[in-house]
């Protein structure tokens, strides 16, 4: 049986949208929707929030979520995650970061995508989704994905790629990396002028080293939240479900 747990990186300062993690959706903060679906996928022992800031940290231990300080002098959330990991000291076969904005992934899916991680022969995954929806694919704030015949990252780029298709492949913020893996990616830091760095897409870090990222897709399209519109577009979507 391997030891697994998953982190929601929620990092406070944004400039497109400060304070999104505790934006309401439907009266509940994200950042608390987010773990409890991640809760009831995985069960509540394997998720832990990370937070560089005290009122995350404090929405949170009021809803019962475990969670983790880190400062906010690293460049991504997978490096957030890293530094957590460290901190407590924990011996994980696999660590799952599942961003903080991304309110609209399914349970299942979540169960899903950890399942098929635990049995890949790959160290390090991300899932995605497909999508029709040429100007929700348009967005800079998506990043599209090109996939080989094999299922690993060929590329990902905030542009509408491959170029020609009408029907794009969106990444969901959800990854499993190898112990290891992880401890790399923390260690070798964000390099100058690499894919990662021109592109704002942290997966890159491993394409760029000549590393494989396996690409799982899931059924449900996930919306991330960017920016107030985003979180407004959501709330619409969860009225509807809810609805139902």
């Amino acid at each position: 049986m391997q030891n697994f747990g998953l982190f929601i990186p929620a990092r406070f300062g944004s400039s497109r949208f400060p304070g999104k993690p505790l934006s309401d959706i439907c009266g509940t903060p994200m950042i608390v929707r987010v773990a409890n679906n991640a809760m009831n996928a995985l069960g509540p022992e394997k998720v832990f929030v990370v937070t560089d800031h005290h009122d995350i940290e404090a929405v949170c231990i009021g809803a019962g979520i475990q969670v983790i300080r880190v400062d906010d002098t690293l460049h991504s959330g997978t490096d957030r995650v890293a530094r957590a990991v460290k901190k407590l000291g924990l011996e994980l076969d696999w660590i799952f970061n599942l961003q903080g904005d991304e309110p609209m992934l399914a349970p299942k899916d979540i169960t899903s995508f950890v399942s098929r991680t635990l049995g890949s022969v790959y160290d390090v995954t991300n899932a995605y989704f497909e999508s029709e929806d040429r100007s929700f694919c348009s967005s800079s704030n998506r990043i599209k994905i090109a996939v080989t015949e094999s299922g690993r990252l060929a590329y990902a780029s905030r542009a509408a790629i491959p170029f020609g298709s009408q029907k794009w492949r969106v990444q969901a913020c959800i990854y499993g990396f190898q112990a290891e893996a992880l401890s790399w990616f923390a260690s070798c830091g964000r390099p100058e002028g690499g894919l990662e760095e021109l592109e704002n897409v942290e997966l890159l870090r491993f394409l760029d080293a000549g590393r494989q990222v396996e690409m799982l897709r899931i059924e449900e399209a996930s919306h991330p939240v960017d920016t107030p519109e985003d979180a407004a577009a959501v709330r619409v979507m969860v009225r509807e479900l809810e609805s139902h």
